[in-house]
């Protein structure tokens, strides 16, 4: 057969993930380590990807206590090596900027200046408030805002779930939070008549999650002669707990809010499949944000919950607009009056309609394999597969 003119396949674009070690370890990471994962899989669809596990988010004490020194690098075991050469491109969840992180990213463009380098940030702008935070997290940010700014120069891309189009001067690669829609079942449909009113609050009880407005929020519901049958069950784990517990006990709460601690696997689907509606983060604000797609709400969506926050959820704040009860960007306490008349609302019309509208837009808008398009399409065009 005459193969003159037939073009030879070219050899799939060859890359490396660049993640820290502990979203697969730590227990408080579990999320995150669900959607690395995830991002992984709808990679590999279309390229050859390794996965690099070499960045130093440990949890061991004596390593929380030295990155916690000014001159001590956060990422201080990652390096530069042979494995990196001739890469096609690289993706890393931003992992704290360093003098570490600028000195692997300069020899990588160095020794393999055709690379297309895009850095993932989680949230934007990656400061978190210090108030409440541990020490080392307080370094964090110190080292963060001192080195982020540096590693520009050797960015190709930052893909940001937030509306900047361009940080540091680097353009962006605009995604949606995506999680696998196959691994998360959709939560069970409780009838009206079953029992209390179930708000349900996962996360890691950061201070920007600000389920302390939902407490104070159930407190000035009764205060005011409140009868219906509330409670709020908080799943999860973190700096914020202590002060959520004895908010709860000061405003006699206890027996309203519910501490699960973390939860995972059957344990956390049980947790999904008693609420009626799913808290997400109420405190976004403090952390100068207000377009986000959190990994959180993608999850509430796909198992069907109707959903309580106080920012834009992107495509999901206007294609389920129904099922999406937008509390003010502030720190007054949560409208749970507000929150019951929302949740009456979708019950007159339907919960399993809610639950299945919900769970239909995960599937086709919020699936990794969709909200990874924009990446793939990225590197794509810069290794010249189109």
């Amino acid at each position: 057969m005459n193969d003159v003119g037939r073009s030879t396949p070219r050899t799939r674009p060859r890359g490396v993930f660049i993640a820290a070690p502990n979203v697969f370890k730590s227990r408080a990471s579990a999320g995150v380590g669900k959607k690395v994962r995830a991002q992984m899989k709808a990679l590999r669809q279309h390229f050859v990807v390794e996965l690099d596990l070499r960045l130093a988010h440990q949890s061991l004490a004596v390593t929380r206590a030295l990155k916690a020194l000014p001159l001590f690098p956060y990422n201080y075991r990652l390096r530069y090596d042979s494995r990196h050469t001739g890469l096609d491109f690289v993706f890393a969840r931003y992992p704290g900027a360093d003098r570490q992180l600028v000195n692997f990213l300069r020899a990588l463009k160095q020794n393999s200046p055709k690379a297309f380098v895009i850095i993932e940030f989680p949230d934007y702008p990656t400061e978190m408030p210090s108030a409440s935070l541990p020490l080392h997290l307080r370094a964090w940010n110190n080292k963060t805002s001192k080195w982020e700014p540096r590693i520009a120069p050797f960015v190709d891309r930052f893909a940001t779930y937030s509306t900047h189009t361009e940080i540091h001067g680097v353009p962006t690669i605009r995604i949606e939070n995506g999680i696998d829609v196959s691994t998360v079942p959709l939560a069970a449909v409780n009838p009206s008549t079953s029992g209390p009113v179930r708000l349900l609050a996962v996360g890691s009880m950061m201070p920007w999650h600000g389920f302390d407005r939902a407490i104070d929020g159930l407190a000035t519901y009764y205060r005011e002669n409140g009868t219906r049958d509330i409670v709020l069950e908080l799943v999860g784990d973190g700096p914020e707990l202590t002060r959520y517990r004895k908010l709860a006990t000061d405003q006699g709460l206890t027996a309203r809010v519910q501490f699960s601690g973390r939860l995972l696997g059957a344990a956390l689907d049980r947790a999904f499949d008693r609420a009626d509606v799913a808290v997400a983060s109420l405190g976004l604000h403090r952390r100068g944000m207000s377009d986000v797609t959190t990994l959180k709400t993608r999850e509430y969506a796909a198992r069907g919950l109707p959903i309580v926050t106080s920012i834009r959820l992107g495509a999901l704040s206007t294609a389920c607009s129904d099922f999406i009860f937008d509390a003010p960007a502030n720190e007054e306490p949560l409208d749970v009056a507000g929150v019951l008349r929302f949740w009456d609302a979708i019950e007159r019309r339907g919960a399993l309609t809610a639950a299945q509208t919900l769970r239909a837009f995960a599937e086709t808008k919020m699936d990794i394999s969709v909200t990874m398009a924009p990446i793939v399409a990225a590197i794509n065009e810069w290794t010249g597969e189109l």
